[in-house]
């Protein structure tokens, strides 16, 4: 197995090393095995520590390299905003020629209109 060292972050940050398949596998162990972090009588007086977040960077003991952890959900929500991007350029591009084309050839795209709107659920 490949040996990784994953930072967590809480309100600050913990850093484990885990044996791992994955980058991910190593998060996964890291998030699993971070439980609460404790702190001097000193430092708890002016912070409190929270739950684990996300995992902010895991990098390969074996051969050094790093790798950011992307959260499950902020991978979907780049995606979302890709697909959004291509939805607007695809709409610019309609307005742009609406200028030059005829109805008829704008009518074409009706179904992909109703498509990205939604207008048919």
């Amino acid at each position: 197995m490949t040996h990784y060292r994953v930072t967590i972050s809480h309100d600050a940050c913990t850093t484990h090393d885990v044996e791992a398949g994955s980058p991910e596998d190593a998060v996964e162990r890291a998030m699993e095995g971070c439980g609460s972090v404790a702190l001097c009588h000193h430092c708890s007086d002016e912070l409190e520590m929270g739950d684990p977040i996300h995992a902010a960077c895991v990098e390969n003991l074996d051969d050094g390299t790093h790798t950011d952890a992307v959260d499950p959900e902020v991978a979907a929500l780049k995606a979302e905003n890709q697909r959004l991007k291509n939805v607007v350029a695809e709409v610019h591009a309609w307005a742009v020629c609406a200028c030059i084309t005829t109805p008829e050839d704008m009518a074409q795209n009706f179904p992909r209109i109703i498509e990205i709107t939604g207008a048919a659920e």
